[in-house]
């Protein structure tokens, strides 16, 4: 009943992908729409997906005027949603570009999903789907800045989880979240709305639970290091995508900002490969392909916010280096 959503979605998806001329456009440092205007429009959403699915539940046969008036209520809430992410993509950088592709793309499947479910027992459970993007569009990033700093926000959480993972297998205490080592993010992830439906904390296994060898040890201790550096590197650059300072301007630059959380992302996956690899057999192969990742997103983990981080990083990382290269080069991964 439904599916003249997907068709505006069809028609619309195209507008928000990334295209040639952007890498020559400067992001903007602001919004094109008010906040409180996708509030609205989402608010909007909420209510006719309620209003459907009520309508839905009571009803049983799909040309009943009542549900046709519905769907036809969720349709055009629902145009008026995509419009107003279009409108959001003037001046976007690429952090922001996909938060918007993606918050579109789970609208319109949520509300075809919503129309295909009418007499079925899969309404009540389609209608709670729809309402949650409605709550994803609601809270989407306002501007550049707070689309960076999700993202930044995202990797230093589970760059936190690294850390801890890290010492758990060492055998030590959990970082203190005060602490140089152990950094807590200034938002809570939860409260920014950015936890997908996916767990994105990095999955190190059970690695507190292993005895490690002295050549694992030292290279889990060296990692563990650099990531220290990496968490208090993407802590100052969540904090300088705020204004700062008497006259409220933020002192770096959004080019900065979004090198940080693409850098961001890069150095968590990167630090997954380091930890996964040098347990239960050291992996050379896939731990030096690892450590050469995280070297290539080291420049990027800089700017102004910490313009003394990527040679606080290659020192670690040169640490990282000389720990692989004292292992035994008969150390392979145990046989599974």
């Amino acid at each position: 009943m439904l599916s003249g959503a997907a068709r505006v979605w069809a028609d619309v998806r195209g507008e928000l992908q990334d295209r040639p001329s952007d890498a020559e456009e400067a992001p903007a440092d602001g919004s094109p729409v008010p906040h409180e205007e996708v509030r609205k429009v989402a608010k909007a959403y909420q209510k006719a997906v309620t209003k459907f699915g009520a309508v839905a539940a009571a009803t049983k046969s799909a040309e009943d005027p009542p549900l046709q008036a519905a769907a036809e209520e969720v349709i055009n809430s629902f145009t008026a949603a995509v419009s107003i992410l279009v409108s959001l993509r003037r001046g976007a950088c690429a952090c922001f570009r996909e938060e918007l592709r993606d918050t579109g793309s789970g609208l319109a499947t949520a509300t075809e999903r919503l129309g295909a479910a009418v007499g079925s027992a899969d309404l009540p459970i389609s209608t709670g789907k729809a309402l949650d993007r409605a709550k994803c569009l609601e809270r989407i990033s306002a501007h550049n800045r707070a689309a960076t700093r999700r993202r930044i926000l995202l990797g230093l959480a589970e760059l936190r989880d690294a850390n801890r993972d890290l010492s758990g297998a060492l055998g030590l205490p959990p970082p203190d979240p005060g602490s140089p080592t152990g950094v807590t993010p200034t938002v809570s992830l939860e409260k920014e709305g950015e936890r997908s439906e996916e767990d994105t904390d990095l999955d190190l296994g059970d690695l507190d639970r292993e005895d490690l060898e002295p050549h694992e040890r030292r290279l889990v201790e060296a990692v563990r290091e650099a990531v220290s550096v990496l968490e208090d590197t993407l802590k100052r650059a969540s904090q300088a995508c705020l204004p700062s300072g008497d006259t409220g301007s933020p002192a770096a630059s959004i080019s900065d900002l979004e090198a940080a959380a693409e850098a961001a992302a890069a150095a968590s996956r990167a630090v997954d490969g380091l930890a996964s690899s040098s347990m239960g057999g050291l992996d050379r192969g896939e731990f030096a392909k690892s450590l050469e990742e995280l070297r290539s997103v080291s420049a990027s983990l800089g700017g102004v916010f910490a313009p003394e981080a990527p040679v606080a990083l290659r020192t670690r990382l040169d640490t990282i280096q000389e720990a692989l290269d004292a292992a035994p080069t008969d150390a392979s991964p145990t046989d599974s």
